[in-house]
């Protein structure tokens, strides 16, 4: 056998190797695959909750700022009634106002605590299991075992 022979062997068999080894990516190992593509659908669902989270936390702030403004005005009438009721001839009708202005606030300022509470406990409720935090860790804990469990293949 000569040196050219030889060498177009090799080369023929080179081609024989990359084409099964070609053909194995495309019908080989159909675990690896499967846990490829579960792989890729548990990082889209991360990628979802954590837009999910930080959309929540945004609404929750702008909650916080509606209440934050709510109370000042609260306190500020409450303020306001204290200075009115210590005066000796106190207006009726501004203590009335300020009165009821307060007591309006009360329901939103409730409202807006409940609201702003039932958002926190499904950021990171505790003892919640379906919380966004306890969701975004055993998708992060199921993605390293997936990666894990990849390496056999």
């Amino acid at each position: 056998m000569s040196l050219s022979e030889f060498l177009l062997a090799v080369i023929a068999f080179e081609l024989l190797l990359f084409f099964f080894a070609l053909l194995g990516k495309y019908t080989g190992n159909k675990k690896k695959r499967h846990f490829k593509m579960r792989l890729a659908k548990v990082e889209t669902d991360l990628i979802d909750l954590e837009f999910q989270r930080e959309k929540l936390k945004m609404i929750r702030e702008d909650m916080r700022g509606q209440y934050d403004q709510i109370n000042e005005k609260s306190v500020l009438a409450g303020q306001k009634l204290d200075e009115e009721k210590k005066k000796t001839p106190s207006d009726e009708t501004v203590v009335t106002n300020l009165t009821n202005l307060i007591e309006r606030f009360k329901p939103d300022l409730e409202y807006l605590k409940k609201q702003m509470d039932g958002m926190d406990n499904e950021l990171n409720g505790e003892g919640n299991p379906d919380s966004l935090e306890n969701k975004l860790q055993g998708y992060r804990t199921l993605k390293l075992m997936i990666k894990e469990h990849m390496k056999k293949f």
